[in-house]
């Protein structure tokens, strides 16, 4: 099936423009253009002005030529999008680029190789625990019998209201200052799966638009785990969400969702990675 009417979903322009230019510096040859103009200048003037009078008769002509030129040079002057596409027909002109289809193409994968895979991508399953309980606390809080606002609202209300606030503003915070890392499928019937770190400020839609759809991913590897090697770490966020486990969540749980069969209880197997894994950078992600 003819994939090539992409829709960008993810695309990391500074390291793209970055990317191309070191890429078009070593492997392709920069492309110029020169244009020349020419001004003249051309004035008659009697010999009698000229000569104060001296000779009385004839003329002078007189011509003064100017001639500048400028170049442009014609491969800095482009779209994200279509640098993108210059730049993976560069790196598969120069064999750089690796399709990833099956478990022979992931085992000839080094680090640093550019790497191209289709897949599904599921987010770090500790966020997305935490994304729950804000939502299922908004929609308690929005429907609560009591009298939201009055005297008579509860202590309790006004605590998990606070409590809400500061979960919402930590995770837009982690949002935006950290990266999303998100964990694919496994790759053909191979166990190895890739860590996708992504930052919120180079999508190109709707983060939604990510999340267990077959999309196209293209980045650089990074690292790749070693065998036997305990991979839960490769999820961590850098803030505090990385500390809590399954009490944390219970505890929460029986204070402030109590009576709700709304959310599950926090299983602690969905952050324990033991297939081996390979971290990406992503360039670009697409459908």
């Amino acid at each position: 099936m003819d994939n090539r009417a992409l829709i960008p979903l993810y695309l990391n322009g500074d390291m793209i423009n970055n990317l191309y230019t070191i890429v078009i510096q070593e492997f392709a040859e920069i492309k110029s253009e020169t244009t020349r103009k020419q001004l003249t200048i051309s004035t008659i003037t009697p010999l009698y002005e000229l000569t104060c009078g001296k000779i009385m008769q004839g003329d002078l002509n007189v011509q003064l030529v100017n001639e500048f030129s400028s170049q442009r040079i014609e491969e800095r002057v482009s779209i994200v999008i279509t640098i993108l596409s210059r730049l993976k027909n560069i790196l598969n002109d120069q064999s750089m680029l690796k399709i990833i289809n099956n478990e022979n193409d992931v085992k000839n994968i080094v680090e640093f190789d550019f790497v191209q895979f289709t897949g599904q991508l599921y987010k770090n399953p500790v966020i997305e625990y935490i994304e729950d309980i804000i939502r299922v606390m908004e929609m308690q809080l929005a429907f609560s019998p009591e009298n939201i606002g009055s005297a008579d609202e509860s202590n309790e209300n006004k605590v998990k209201t606070q409590v809400l606030k500061i979960l919402k503003q930590d995770m837009e915070n982690c949002k935006r200052e950290k990266c999303l890392k998100f964990i694919s499928s496994s790759i053909g019937t191979n166990n190895t799966k890739f860590i996708v770190p992504l930052e919120i400020k180079y999508m190109a839609d709707n983060l939604d638009y990510i999340e267990g759809a077959k999309i196209t991913v293209l980045g650089k590897v990074v690292r790749i785990s070693k065998e036997n090697e305990n991979n839960s770490n490769s999820l961590l966020s850098g803030t505090y969400f990385d500390y809590l486990d399954e009490e944390y969540f219970q505890e929460f749980k029986n204070r402030f969702l109590k009576n709700t069969n709304l959310i599950r209880d926090y299983d602690k197997n969905q952050i324990e990675i033991n297939e081996p894994v390979i971290e990406i950078i992503p360039i670009a992600m697409y459908i």
